[in-house]
């Protein structure tokens, strides 16, 4: 039947046209315009890049204490899915005690759509659809909505108690 087992590599390479979409070279000019938000920002959470033998260029960002949120926007997108594409796909990993990520787009209107992802401490290929994504606290108007991605202005990665089934401090993930 043509059914196969594949290593994560072979499949990165034979699916990389299909999936890459639109590439948003997110770090292109370093961390510029990408902002912190948190509920706590006293806390000193570490935000960097750095090259990645596996990946190449990645955000890493450590949050010593987590007692809400702490997650990391983008600068303002212009278009970042092609024509008809819908696909948010990205690699990340975590650190011993993060075993799951948060990921938000925010549309133009203002809603906000979150997923969730588990994470381990090896790389992992994530694909999410938009109807992976849920309505989260923003426009009530879109909350029986689906996320649009003609309509996506920032991406947001970060930890939330709301949506990371997290405990305990010193967290770090990869991006």
């Amino acid at each position: 039947d043509g059914t196969e087992w594949v290593d994560r590599a072979s499949f990165l390479e034979r699916h990389r046209a299909e999936l890459a979409g639109t590439d948003l070279s997110l770090f292109e000019n370093g961390l510029a315009g990408w902002e912190r938000t948190s509920n706590d920002p006293t806390i000193a959470t570490r935000i960097e890049l750095v090259d990645d033998a596996e990946v190449g260029k990645a955000l890493h960002v450590r949050i010593p204490v987590l007692n809400n949120w702490d997650t990391f926007r983008s600068p303002e997108l212009s278009a970042p899915f092609a024509d008809g594409a819908s696909l948010t796909v990205f690699m990340a990993r975590g650190g011993p005690r993060t075993t799951e990520l948060a990921v938000e787009w925010t549309e133009w209107d203002g809603s906000r759509w979150i997923a969730t992802v588990p994470l381990t401490d090896q790389w992992q290929f994530y694909v999410l659809r938009p109807e992976d994504f849920r309505y989260w606290e923003s426009l009530p108007s879109r909350q029986q909505d689906r996320f649009q991605p003609e309509n996506a202005k920032w991406i947001v990665f970060g930890l939330a108690l709301t949506h990371t089934a997290l405990s305990g401090d010193n967290h770090e993930y990869w991006v």
